[in-house]
């Protein structure tokens, strides 16, 4: 009596004093007695005491049977500690306490819980004979570890020993393969479900739903629909959420409003998730007003707004140029409980035009404990390059490593394009060699900044052309195959130097290299050669740019009809200005 009335009281200590008396007094303790504090100081989550316990138990000659032990154990899962709990385990099996498969089941979901699935099979190996609820756990432990071939051949194994699979089997390796997005296994097992006389529910039927919406299997994602509600299944949110999310990726908004109102006659209320869908599908269509009033909509139906939710506004209002409007849904959201997080920032100062107003968002990211990105950074660093601020823009490239924020290739294509434009060549190299040591590697936007922007107009002023030619040289040699722009760029140079035989072996092997040539290409050329008074030469590229598909500009026009007009060809001059009125172009186009 007195000792299950200090438990009753929550009075441990006393009720271990009363324990120790009776074994003193050598009282018979029976187990059932001491079951019961074992179990409140499992609920109160007094492991450490509760094992302890236990081990007064043993030393005292108490009569321990396998409910005391599934206490202990369960305790310990619960806990965490899963080896601890194996190990006592298995010393109550020399003591001759032969486990249940209860005993066996804790254990095994412990060791799934820790990831240790190899364990939890070992244990499943044992003596004792699994039954549904064994062969779920590792099957849905297995799935979760992606081991694809041991979930299949443990459903085998419950039919060679005879164990009934249930829904929840199934569930698990239906939701398995449609994550997999491999939906026809996915559809055999519904079949071998109505074999064995399991009725799919609508866990098996979301996931059927999802997995056809994510392969691209819309029509079988709507018959799907229509089969579970004949089969007596109520499609729920999540039903029609993943419906509803599908068709707003595919911008069909109509198929939308008509699952809304299905869901509206069935019952079913839109969640979180369903206007979230609904703002982003109208952001990506372009309905501006739709999504605001959807938000007002939300919270007039009591579906309180996430960060989700305010995050795809905001968007929505700087790709309008509504700045002030996406400032005041940010207040709008701080004073509904709702925490901006590192999307709302980046949004915000990536659509930001004024870069003091982007600091500033910046520090009050400081202030709110939301850890900057790359996302954050790069447009700060793009904005004070456009600005001219290069001290500020190399201050935030210390800054963001001070922080742990790895720099990218958008981080630094912006800081060489910044030391190119202003001429500091030495400094873009060493950007470009601290780039390559912090493992980043240059891509085509790089070396356009370096080649395009910079290397090569400023050898080209030094005349040394050399030097471009052997940048070229790098790229067409490393992984990063040059552009079009990049070989216009050296076509132009060559041309402006009136190197016309380079000029036009760099033009053959950008067309190797898989690169068509384009009017950039051309322009320099004719030009060049009309400079040089081959005109025989510019009008064959003229010719040869047309046929290609390619329309010259007026200033090239203009400058072949007066090259023909100094040589005497007025036939030519009259059919190329002919021309020129036919494709809409005058010269008075080139004089505004």
């Amino acid at each position: 009596m007195l000792f299950s009335m200090y438990i009753d009281n929550g009075m441990f200590e006393e009720s271990i004093g009363v324990f120790d008396y009776m074994e003193k007094s050598r009282f018979e303790i029976h187990d059932k007695s001491c079951m019961v504090l074992l179990l409140a100081l499992k609920r109160c989550d007094k492991m450490d005491m509760c094992f302890s316990f236990f081990r007064r138990m043993v030393e005292a000659n108490v009569e321990i049977t396998v409910h005391s032990l599934i206490i202990v154990i369960h305790g310990l899962y619960k806990g965490g500690e899963v080896e601890r709990a194996k190990d006592l385990m298995e010393e109550m099996v020399t003591k001759g306490i032969e486990p249940n498969v209860f005993t066996y089941n804790t254990l095994i979901n412990g060791f799934i819980i820790k990831s240790m699935v190899d364990e939890a099979l070992k244990d499943g190996e044992k003596g004792v004979r699994p039954n549904t609820f064994t062969y779920n756990i590792l099957i849905n432990g297995n799935c979760k570890k992606e081991k694809f071939e041991e979930p299949k051949r443990l459903l085998e194994e419950m039919e060679k020993y005879r164990v009934r699979p249930n829904t929840v089997t199934y569930n698990v390796l239906i939701d398995m393969y449609c994550k997999k997005r491999k939906t026809e296994e996915a559809h055999k097992l519904i079949g071998h479900m109505e074999v064995k006389g399991v009725r799919p529910g609508i866990f098996t039927y979301n996931a059927l739903i999802d997995g056809n919406c994510k392969k691209g299997n819309f029509e079988e994602a709507k018959r799907l629909l229509v089969e579970m509600e004949k089969c007596g299944v109520r499609p729920d949110t999540v039903t029609y959420n993943v419906l509803i999310e599908m068709y707003c990726k595919k911008g069909k908004m109509e198929e939308v409003h008509k699952l809304i109102g299905h869901m509206e006659a069935k019952g079913v209320r839109p969640d979180i998730v369903t206007y979230n869908a609904l703002i982003n599908g109208n952001r990506k269509k372009g309905n501006f007003e739709e999504a605001k009033w959807l938000l007002v909509d939300m919270e007039k139906h009591g579906v309180r707004p996430d960060t989700v939710t305010y995050n795809t506004l905001i968007d929505i209002y700087y790709k309008k140029g509504k700045i002030e409007e996406a400032h005041k849904l940010r207040g709008h959201m701080e004073a509904k409980g709702v925490r901006p997080d590192i999307v709302t920032y980046n949004a915000l100062i990536d659509g930001n035009r004024k870069m003091e107003e982007a600091h500033k968002l910046r520090g009050h990211m400081d202030a709110k404990g939301v850890r900057p990105d790359n996302v954050t950074y790069n447009p700060l660093i793009d904005g004070n390059r456009k600005k001219g601020n290069f001290e500020e823009a190399k201050w935030l490239l210390v800054d963001m490593e001070k922080c742990r924020v790895r720099p990218d290739t958008v981080t630094y294509n912006a800081l060489i394009d910044m030391y190119c434009k202003k001429g500091k060549m030495e400094d873009a190299h060493k950007q470009r060699g601290h780039m390559e040591a912090k493992g980043v590697r240059p891509n085509i936007v790089t070396y356009n900044a370096l080649v395009y922007g910079a290397l090569i107009y400023g050898y080209f002023k030094n005349g040394n052309l050399k030097e471009a030619k052997q940048l070229l040289e790098e790229l067409e040699k490393g992984r990063v195959r040059p552009n079009i722009a990049i070989y216009n760029a050296l076509i132009d140079g060559y041309c402006k130097k009136q190197k016309m035989e380079e000029a036009h072996k760099l033009r053959d092997r950008m067309e190797a290299m898989g690169n068509i040539p384009d009017g950039y290409t051309y322009v320099p050329l004719i030009h060049s050669e009309l400079l040089s008074r081959n005109s025989a030469e510019a009008l064959k590229l003229f010719n040869e740019m047309k046929q290609r598909g390619i329309t010259p500009n007026v200033v090239t026009y203009a400058t072949v009809i007066s090259s023909l007009s100094k040589q005497g060809r007025p036939d030519e001059v009259l059919r190329l200005h002919d021309e020129m009125i036919e494709a809409g172009i005058t010269l008075n186009t080139a004089r505004s």
